[in-house]
């Protein structure tokens, strides 16, 4: 996916500058939180309790230097010219001990409420894009770019939530400025307020080069989304570089784009390192140049000089956190938008899956059914065709001639651009008829209808959760009866674990011949009344194919069947026989399937 794509920031888009970045990524992260972010609230507290906590340690640790010359002298706890109290070294040493072990005990609950908070958001950016990609129609999902979900629902998940991550760490270092800051103006307020005052304007200096940073993170960010599009690419196209022996192009091409990838990170990373420095030691000079001031204005006041400058120079660190986890959020911002704009996308196009409730079918009707994929170019037109509950229905046909359509449009996959597909049955009991397959409820007819593709795919699971395939209401005794009516039972219970054996990517593989028989298996698990098979044994050797037709001989008289098929011995089976050319559906008459047989080209 490159970021000209519409769910990704575009890299014409300017990149935002100033306090925009930083409303930016603050609307991104408090997005990608959502609900929890009474999380966030509760590590708000937390940082500002840690704040004055760290800055009372300062304050304490400063006044015990400027002690260590005489031991015995007492130490005034004062602000500004406010004395509150005076302590002994001793004293002194012991609360700050207390208070240095209060912020030990408090890191414990702030960074797992951080860690909890990145992996809730996780969670959560992957439930939603998992979540919004099932729920839309199919016809969406297949619209989409090879390896797209897998992109977002992984990679920029990801991403969020690490830009949560920064997030969480500009919060806390927010909280501990504004606390410790405060601490240094009423400990010595002119030196403090000076210092605030340099500080403020060393990053309006800075900020040139701050925007420059925030653009070539966008740079960075669209040439690394291209170079993962074009190895999406190299791995769909993997076999035909192997065929076509190409490697060394292919490899020449992808270093040129990783080489882009590198340059624009090398400019990103130089002034993402460079703009903290930058400040944080200009800023320090600041401060020192202060301290020289002021001593030389008023030499009694070294003991609120010296602690002022100890909670500055802690301020000045937390600062330098802002600036390196504001820089990488806004680096990671896209992802967060990109995230966001799919799941939009996904959502706009859900599927209502409410309808009318179909427990059986006496009929269904293709009426003057037209399907266009491009509006004015019809791929099938005015199909008619009328399917029984026990018939038995064959479609040959060239490629590209309709017959794939023709099978998502039964299933339910696409919906008609003009004309009707309707259903008769029962429903809870009573009789319906002609009601729209688009009124259906999508489960009921999942039930009713079961598909069989022309190359049947495993999931990493057992035999008997290849076939039970996530369906709930499937049990042991269907899955071995789906299983003895593919004839595929005896095969089964050769293998080393029988029905639990683990089969797979990554795992055991099956025979072309067992993954189509599981198919059939897994179609027929569910019990359907209308089984559409997608070319069952167009590549299957003659042993195989002998075992589906005998599967498919079984099943006939017990639902209805559609079977897309080439070759002569498959057809025999069917009872009618149709052809789909140039989108038109017409019926043969031949008794002969040998007549029949359209090349697959």
């Amino acid at each position: 996916m490159t970021l000209r794509d519409p769910s990704v920031t575009s890299p014409e888009r300017p990149a935002s500058t100033g306090s925009a970045g930083v409303v930016r990524l603050s609307k991104n992260a408090l997005g990608a939180i959502g609900p929890r972010r009474g999380g966030l609230v509760l590590l708000s507290l937390l940082s500002l309790l840690t704040g004055l906590l760290e800055t009372t340690l300062l304050y304490f640790v400063a006044r015990m230097a400027v002690s260590v010359a005489d031991p015995t002298s007492r130490i005034d706890i004062q602000l500004g010219p406010l004395r509150f109290v005076t302590l002994s070294p001793g004293e002194v040493t012991s609360i700050a001990g207390l208070v240095l072990l209060v912020l030990l005990l408090l890191a414990w609950p702030s960074a797992t409420l951080a860690g909890r908070l990145s992996a809730a958001t996780l969670l959560r950016a992957r439930t939603r894009i998992v979540s919004a990609y099932l729920d839309s129609p199919w016809a969406c999902r297949a619209s989409d770019p090879e390896g797209r979900i897998q992109e977002i629902a992984g990679h920029h998940c990801r991403q969020v939530e690490i830009l949560v991550q920064q997030f969480t760490f500009i919060v806390t270092a927010g909280f501990a400025i504004l606390v410790i800051g405060l601490g240094a103006v009423l400990v010595a307020p002119l030196l403090a307020l000076v210092s605030l005052a340099c500080l403020m304007g060393l990053a309006a200096l800075l900020r040139p080069l701050s925007r420059q940073v925030r653009k070539r993170a966008a740079k960075s960010t669209a040439v690394d989304l291209s170079f993962t599009s074009r190895v999406a690419q190299l791995a769909r196209l993997s076999q035909e570089v192997a065929a076509f022996d190409v490697p060394k192009p292919v490899a020449a091409e992808l270093a040129s784009h990783s080489a882009e990838v590198a340059h624009a990170l090398s400019r990103l990373r130089l002034f993402g390192r460079l703009v903290p420095s930058l400040f944080q030691y200009l800023a320090i000079g600041f401060v020192l140049a202060m301290i020289v001031v002021v001593t030389n204005l008023n030499p009694t006041s070294v003991a609120s000089v010296g602690a002022t400058t100890l909670l500055l120079i802690r301020a000045l660190a937390y600062g330098r956190l802002i600036q390196s986890a504001t820089h990488m959020g806004n680096e990671l911002s896209p992802y967060a938008e990109a995230l966001e704009s799919e799941i939009a996308r996904l959502r706009s196009n859900t599927r209502d899956r409410r309808g009318v409730s179909i427990s059986s079918f006496r009929r269904l009707e293709l009426r003057s059914v037209t399907f266009e994929y491009v509006p004015g170019k019809p791929v099938l037109r005015d199909v008619n065709v009328t399917i029984g509950d026990r018939d038995v229905i064959g479609v040959v046909g060239r490629s590209g001639g309709g017959k794939t359509t023709l099978i998502q449009l039964l299933i339910g996959l696409h919906v008609p651009t003009s004309g009707n597909i309707v259903v008769s049955g029962q429903s809870g009991g009573r009789d319906v008829s002609d009601v729209s397959l688009q009124q259906v409820a999508p489960a009921d007819w999942a039930k009713m209808a079961a598909f069989v593709p022309q190359e049947n795919k495993l999931i990493r699971a057992s035999v008997a959760g290849n076939i039970r395939f996530y369906r709930a209401g499937i049990t042991s005794e269907d899955i071995e009866r789906a299983a003895k009516l593919a004839n595929l039972h005896d095969e089964i219970m050769e293998l080393l674990h029988g029905y639990e054996t683990e089969v797979g990517p990554g795992a055991r593989d099956l025979s072309g011949g067992q993954r189509q028989r599981l198919g059939i298996a897994r179609a027929l698990a569910g019990k359907p009344k209308l089984l559409i098979l997608d070319e069952p044994t167009s590549a299957l050797d003659h042993k195989s194919e002998a075992l589906v037709r005998a599967s498919l001989d079984r099943l006939r008289g017990e639902m209805a069947i559609l079977i897309v098929a080439h070759r002569p011995a498959t057809l025999e089976l069917c009872e009618r026989r149709f052809s789909v050319e140039h989108g038109m559906l017409r019926e043969l008459v031949t008794h002969d399937p040998a007549q029949l047989i359209v090349p697959n080209a």
